[in-house]
């Protein structure tokens, strides 16, 4: 009887872990990675003031990494394989350039004119990409990893988050199946080769050509 007792408490504990493991899990993705997009696209906040919100996303993120004690390396923050992984770096960016340059074609898109002299295309897309690696693939990859035990599970809730991100900018029929499948290459790059300098590098070609050619 002792026993059955001992196991009945024990199965108890068990789901009360699973049930606070869920309730972090979704709790977080929730404030980090729903709320502020959902408060951009109802516009409880103006779009003109999403890089405010960008940056008090990055201080979330930050002070939890901190708390959590990781290490550079954890957070893809490392220069030991760099010269590994330029090579596949360098192909998968070569591969999405040319199919985003396809793409702009059927769709009849040209170069923005007179981008040469717009700052904000030139220099801000850097900062806004490697923050977008640093809470999607540095950060929330690793908090998926935690949760699910499958790698294309991981993939899949990394990519449709990351698409999610996308829905405050306009032309949803193009612009958020285009975030899905950046979103899908960016996951599975970053499991498969972890560099976020690579990665947000990487980024930064691909959302200068999506932003040159009006995308977003």
């Amino acid at each position: 009887m002792q026993s059955v007792h001992a196991f009945q408490k024990q199965v108890r504990r068990g789901v009360a872990r699973r049930f606070a493991r869920v309730k972090h899990f979704v709790g977080l993705i929730l404030f980090l990675f729903v709320s502020p997009i959902a408060i951009l696209y109802f516009g409880i906040i103006p779009f003109s003031a999403r890089l405010w919100i960008l940056g008090l996303y990055v201080i979330a993120v930050s002070i939890i990494v901190f708390r959590q004690e990781r290490s550079w390396r954890s957070l893809g923050m490392r220069s030991d394989n760099i010269r590994a992984l330029t090579l596949p770096y360098t192909i998968f960016t070569l591969v999405s350039v040319c199919l985003l340059l396809v793409f702009a074609h059927i769709l009849g898109k040209e170069p923005t004119p007179g981008w040469t002299n717009n700052s904000s295309l030139l220099f801000l897309f850097i900062p806004i990409s490697f923050t977008q690696e640093f809470l999607y693939r540095s950060f929330l990859m690793t908090e998926l990893r935690k949760f699910y035990t499958s790698i294309i599970s991981v993939i899949i809730v990394n990519s449709l988050l990351f698409t999610f991100l996308h829905v405050i900018y306009g032309e949803p029929f193009i612009t958020l199946p285009l975030a899905l499948v950046a979103g899908v290459g960016f996951s599975y790059m970053y499991y498969k080769y972890p560099n976020l300098w690579l990665i947000a590098l990487s980024h930064s070609i691909l959302n200068f050509v999506a932003v040159l050619y009006s995308f977003f």
